[in-house]
């Protein structure tokens, strides 16, 4: 009764501040915000740069993959997938950040995918020659209110990357896009197919980033270069800073009851983008044009999906059930925190948000079967195996 209270006169307290803040920041939905970065001239509308001396793919009867965002969460297990069938010297680490352990075989190539000057891309075009497939993981997931950021390395990125394997005639080039692209602030969106149109109130500068990213790499298909983008929900696994290892830490206590969605565990995922990544160079008509979700399976909300989790973990422990309103009270909070402290203090709790919250409690979830039937896609980890691995990982750690 007593935690009770206290919530309670923190929801009071709080909302309190609540409606202070709404008044302030009535005209500004997420940050102080300054002229978006533009995007570079597209090359496949009009081509400029392009060597005729550069060989088409396959010439050498090899496949070679280029990675970027490699030493990332998703890149680093899709490069652990991909060395199952390939040599560390067909593949490359396009990053800021070079790979670490047993990546470092990998060749790695230092490159801000953010720099959208023609001498940037005709640099990431040279050290594509020979390559048939670039898998783009790289960018940003943040809730945020970091517009100019987000837009620079999600949209105006995914567009440099698309210039520089245009020009080096890479055969194909998978985009990631998220599943949060769903997530409306008026309604609820259930099994959502591909041909479904996307809603147009994304809550979140990042979803909106992701729908503008996926329109460039679509847009570019041809007979020559195969484009695909694929909508991955949630991801979680070993080493997920996001949402996996803190709820291991105890550093994630709950949250408000949400709507069911989509999760994916990065195993399957990279799975799942291997498995395009052959498809488009062996069936590009087929393949190719496309976006496709991808997942675990069936849908659950935050709480029952991980309390299933922690239920495997053997020690009773829960996520706590958060007022909604206390919830709203201190996503609001934080972005007056961040709109007036923005630049000086970079706290994590401003990644909390009103944008982040309605992640979590806005139900909208999607209905894979397109994956299933052009590309043959089964997750091979079910949630439970995911669940396993990634408890075995944090006992080996002395964690938990």
């Amino acid at each position: 009764m007593a935690v009770l209270s206290v919530l309670a006169a923190l929801a009071v307290l709080l909302g309190a501040i609540h409606f202070g803040f709404r008044y302030v920041t009535r005209s500004w939905p997420f940050s102080r915000s300054g002229p978006l970065p533009p995007l570079p001239h597209l090359h496949w509308k009009s081509p400029v740069n392009t060597n005729p001396n550069i060989k088409s793919r396959n010439s050498g009867g090899k496949r070679r993959v280029a990675v970027t965002g490699g030493s990332g969460f998703l890149g680093k297990c899709l490069l652990d997938e991909l060395l199952q069938t390939m040599p560390p010297s067909d593949l490359l680490v396009v990053d800021l950040f070079p790979p670490q352990g047993a990546h470092q075989a990998i060749p790695f190539f230092k490159f801000n995918i953010s720099d959208s000057s023609e001498e940037n891309i005709a640099l990431m075009a040279k050290r594509l020659e020979g390559f048939d497939s670039v898998i783009h993981c790289a960018g940003i997931v943040s809730l945020a209110p970091r517009p100019e950021l987000i837009h620079s390395v999600n949209v105006v990125g995914t567009a440099v990357m698309l210039n520089a394997s245009y020009d080096a005639r890479v055969s194909s080039f998978i985009g990631i896009s998220s599943a949060a692209i769903l997530c409306s602030k008026s309604r609820p969106t259930r099994k959502a197919k591909e041909s479904d149109p996307v809603p147009s109130d994304p809550v979140s500068i990042y979803a909106t980033s992701k729908v503008e990213a996926e329109k460039l790499i679509l847009e570019a298909n041809s007979a020559h270069f195969s484009t695909a983008v694929v909508r991955f929900p949630g991801l979680y696994g070993i080493e997920d800073r996001m949402i996996a290892e803190k709820i291991v830490k105890g550093e994630f206590p709950g949250a408000p009851r949400g709507g069911k969605q989509c999760w994916c565990y990065v195993k399957n995922a990279a799975y799942g983008l291997a498995l395009l990544s052959r498809k488009l160079i062996d069936s590009p008509a087929t393949a190719s044009g496309h976006a496709y979700y991808m997942g675990d399976g069936e849908p659950h909300d935050i709480i029952e999906f991980w309390n299933g989790f922690l239920a495997l973990e053997g020690k009773g422990r829960k996520l706590n059930l958060v007022p909604y309103a206390l919830a709203y009270s201190v996503a609001l909070l934080s972005e007056g925190l961040f709109h007036y402290f923005c630049g000086y203090y970079r706290w994590e709790l401003l990644n909390f948000n009103r944008a982040a919250l309605a992640h979590v409690v806005q139900e909208y979830y999607f209905n894979q079967s397109k994956a299933v039937q052009v590309l043959g896609y089964q997750p091979p980890f079910s949630s439970r195996d995911a669940f396993e691995e990634i408890l075995a990982y944090y006992r080996s750690k002395k964690i938990i």
